[in-house]
């Protein structure tokens, strides 16, 4: 695996534990009823005590598949860091 994939996702599981914050901000968001997609930009902060706040960010797209149950599951998600 890529180290950016790696440390992007440690990032994220980082922020979701602890004192950070993830941000996404929708650009674009279109389907067909069968098959949508959305392009977004994210943002990872990061902050602990008595450490300076840490910034990552990018873009991101995902295309969701409508389920039978009328549900959507992401089939597809791509990122990249700024």
């Amino acid at each position: 695996m890529h180290r950016f994939v790696v440390a992007v996702a440690f990032c994220t599981a980082f922020a979701a534990s602890s004192a950070g914050e993830d941000l996404r901000a929708a650009i674009d968001v279109k389907g067909d009823g069968k098959y949508a997609y959305q392009i977004a930009k994210w943002t990872v902060e990061i902050s602990k005590p008595g450490k300076k706040k840490v910034s990552h960010s990018g873009n991101t797209v995902r295309v969701f598949e409508r389920q039978p149950d009328g549900g959507w599951k992401t089939r597809v998600h791509m990122f990249n860091s700024h």
